[in-house]
């Protein structure tokens, strides 16, 4: 229930209506118990009051943001979640709301363990092995 696989992009909850009480289904539930316990908030699209959130899943870096299409409905209905590319999310949020969330020079959102130096310069193996061995380069 809290694992977001490779193959899932897109969670759409539903509700039904059970003798005059709406119901949500488990994926409601799911998307409930991943926003607040697992994916990382890291912005709320400055346009629509709070009710588009930008999450980022902090064990792969990929961006996931929920909305409620179905805003005609109380409380703005069932929720969606779905993944979006960084290029998306830069241009829904703005790089600003990004920093320190994501790697924004990237393609890929990338996990905080996963980001790479920008000071470290690729080394042949035969310089990295005399560096290693103590020997100057």
């Amino acid at each position: 229930m809290l694992d977001l696989p490779h193959h899932e992009t897109e969670l759409r909850g539903e509700w039904t209506l059970s003798e005059g009480r709406v119901i949500a289904d488990h994926t409601c539930r799911r998307i409930e118990a991943l926003t607040r316990l697992v994916l990382k908030r890291v912005a709320a699209h400055p346009s629509d009051g709070g009710w588009t959130i930008l999450f980022r899943d902090p064990r792969d870096g990929r961006l996931w943001e929920r909305t409620y299409p179905k805003s005609e409905l109380h409380g703005g209905g069932p929720p969606l979640l779905r993944q979006i590319s960084l290029a998306e999310a830069m241009e829904a949020y703005g790089t600003a709301s990004l920093e320190g969330h994501v790697d924004v020079t990237s393609d890929v959102a990338l996990a905080p363990w996963k980001k790479k130096s920008r000071t470290s310069l690729p080394m042949c193996g035969s310089i990295k092995r005399k560096w290693v061995a103590g020997r100057s380069p």
